[in-house]
Parts: C-alpha cells; sequence; structure tokens
C-alpha cells in the first residue's frame, strides 16, 4: 500500500497551507522548497498551488533521499 498517494489525490489542487498540514511541516518549509525548485508549484492570483501529483512527487522524492543518506543498518 503506498501511503503517499494517501494524503493526496493526484488530480486536484491544494493550497501549500493545504500540503504543509498533510506533511506536518511549516509554510516556509514549503515555500523554501518551491523557490530552491524541489516542488513544483503554480501562482495564481499572488498565492501558491500545489498539484496533487506534485505533492506527491515531492514526498517520494523526500522519502528516497532520506532513506538513501541513512547509514547501513548493522548485521544482527
Amino acid at each position: 500500500m503506498n501511503h503517499v498517494n494517501d494524503l493526496f489525490d493526484s488530480e486536484r489542487v491544494y493550497t501549500v497551507g493545504e500540503v504543509a498540514t498533510a506533511l506536518r511541516v511549516s509554510r516556509v518549509t514549503l515555500l523554501r522548497a518551491i523557490h530552491k525548485g524541489r516542488l513544483r508549484a503554480l501562482r495564481v492570483g499572488g498565492q501558491w498551488r500545489i498539484l496533487g501529483r506534485e505533492a506527491i512527487r515531492f514526498l517520494d522524492e523526500g522519502t528516497k533521499q532520506t532513506l538513501a543518506e541513512r547509514p547501513p543498518r548493522a548485521e544482527d
């Protein structure tokens, strides 16, 4: 089961606040990711909007990166 897809509907458009709440991070964290190009978003009427599929991609890539950075587990 893919829990990332349970958080976001890939066809829906979300606000920064909605994505921040779902991911349990601050709005500032997401805005930094947008400005650094790590999270793709659209500017609509002065506010950022994030497509669900982009939120899923962002979370999936972040998870893969975090797992890659972990040290290998010691064999028991």
